[in-house]
């Protein structure tokens, strides 16, 4: 007799179930069995994970090594395996982030890694804090518009299931550099160094059509390592609501500044000119990436914020084609209170989705 064709979610869900029976049936037989204390803190929750996303080649005890190093956590299989629904733009990124967590060396793509070759700044340059400072060489009157603008931002995932969450830490760096600026030795004219750690719990609550699939929690100090009087810097505690329908992506994400001392403030009208928190639009349509940032401190009378557009096209494998608008406060933070607008050209090597 033919057997039944058993598809491909069915096939991993029965090769789960299999590998839960023998190690249920190997923690009740432990008396009797050699080694059995190794398997006590096995989590079914990693394994049926692992199942899914780890990569061919990984064996079974490598596997179970990896998980048992998490806390067990209770989960149900449909919040594990695919459906037969086509993934979102979004939870693609979920989906390839979990695979990948289980090499031993990986680093993630966190915010999009790029380099503007040049970006001009209809504006005026920022020399303002650079008046009176006492360096042998200083950039004051000798800035020019057109200036070289990257980010490099990496992130690695640190735990699973820690308080009912999967912690993360990340490291930005957005660096301004003088690259054609020959009068002056090409100098870096501003570099912002943001570490972050944060937890990020799986949503599923539906909203006016939009999925609330991930709640973040975290903590941000930003600081651009310069000594007074260009010396800029804040921490903040920070909240993230990321919502999806299709392939449109908004991200909700409030902060609260935390306080400092008076005399250690090296830019205490900061949340002025930055607002309380910020706004992220992405969507994706085939090979054409769209992302959007506003930011407003919702002040009649002294109204400040930022807009800033990116369009990005993919030219080949990872490497795309990025075009970038800012408008508004706070593009670097040696121009949180200085209004700039510019626009460059470039390639970029991640997107949002």
């Amino acid at each position: 007799m033919k057997t039944p064709n058993v598809g491909r979610v069915e096939r991993v869900r029965l090769l789960a179930g299999l590998v839960l029976s023998l190690n249920s049936l190997v923690l009740w037989a432990q008396p009797v069995v050699k080694n059995s204390t190794a398997l006590e803190g096995l989590n079914s929750d990693c394994l049926q994970e692992g199942l899914k996303y780890a990569p061919d080649d990984m064996t079974l005890k490598t596997l179970r090594e990896r998980c048992l190093e998490v806390e067990p956590k209770p989960v149900e299989l449909d919040q594990v395996f695919e459906t037969t629904k086509s993934p979102t733009a979004l939870e693609e990124r979920i989906q390839a982030e979990r695979r990948n967590k289980f090499e031993p060396y990986i680093m993630l793509p966190y915010r999009p890694n790029y380099i503007l070759i040049g970006a001009y700044n209809f504006a005026e340059p920022n020399e303002q804090p650079y008046e009176g400072a006492n360096y042998v060489e200083t950039i004051e009157g000798d800035l020019q518009r057109v200036e070289t603008k990257f980010q490099v931002s990496l992130k690695i995932p640190i735990a699973d299931n820690m308080l009912g969450g999967r912690w993360f830490v990340a490291y930005t760096n957005r660096s301004f550099w003088q690259a054609y600026n020959t009068g002056l030795s090409r100098p870096f004219r501003e570099t912002n160094h943001e570490p972050e750690l944060w937890v990020t719990y799986d949503q599923n609550i539906e909203f006016l059509g939009w999925r609330n699939r991930l709640i973040d929690f975290g903590l941000s100090h930003q600081s651009n390592g310069r000594g007074d009087p260009i010396s800029r810097s804040w921490n903040r505690a920070y909240a993230r609501f990321i919502f999806e329908r299709g392939n449109n992506v908004i991200t909700v994400k409030p902060w609260w500044r935390l306080p400092e001392q008076d005399s250690k403030d090296d830019n205490p009208n900061i949340l002025e000119y930055m607002g309380a928190g910020e706004l992220h639009f992405a969507t994706k349509l085939g090979n054409n990436h769209v992302n959007m940032m506003f930011r407003n401190n919702f002040d009649a009378d002294d109204n400040y914020g930022a807009f800033e557009l990116n369009y990005s096209y993919r030219i080949h494998r990872n490497l795309q084609g990025h075009v970038q608008w800012f408008y508004g406060y706070g593009e670097s933070l040696i121009d949180y209170n200085h209004l700039n607008n510019s626009i460059g050209i470039g390639v970029q090597l991640n997107s949002w989705l």
